[in-house]
């Protein structure tokens, strides 16, 4: 018993090590990305015109909206194509599809980012439905899309 407290406690002390270390690095790379870059407020932006200085501000918000939104796309683009892979790879291109239309709908095109924020979000929402529907399936409470995964037999 002893030393399987030991070892818990072993195992707790790396896991607070390695989030400080996630922190810590985050925060430098942050600190080091806003010393080294002008984010359209700096002495770069000063050189633009108006018109030009709000197309990069919005170009960079319709890019920082992008990676807001990828890591949960990824994930549930990863984990439907244990499942379902050609249902999950079309909808993660229509997602990306999407999110270019709407990045270019943001920065000035005729057709405004509607259509693509439109079409990004029912790909997102369908990729989360997929998501539940294929852990059901998993855990047999609905009728496979495609194939098992493998370590369910």
């Amino acid at each position: 018993m002893m030393s399987t407290k030991k070892s818990l406690d072993k195992i707790s002390a790396q896991m607070v090590t390695l989030v400080r270390t996630a922190f810590a690095s985050d925060w430098r790379i942050l600190a080091t990305h806003a010393a080294s870059s002008d984010m359209g407020s700096g002495r770069y932006a000063d050189l633009l015109s108006y018109g030009d200085w709000v197309r990069f501000n919005n170009a960079q918000r319709a890019h920082g909206n992008y990676l807001e939104q990828f890591p949960s796309i990824v994930t549930m683009v990863l984990v439907n194509g244990l499942f379902t892979p050609v249902l999950a790879a079309g909808l993660g291109l229509t997602y990306m599809l999407g999110r270019h239309l709407y990045a270019l709908g943001y920065t000035g095109a005729s057709f405004g980012r509607g259509p693509g924020g439109i079409t990004s979000a029912l790909s997102l929402l369908a990729l989360f439905v997929l998501i539940l529907f294929n852990g059901a399936a998993l855990a047999g409470y609905a009728p496979a899309l495609g194939p098992r995964f493998p370590l369910s037999a």
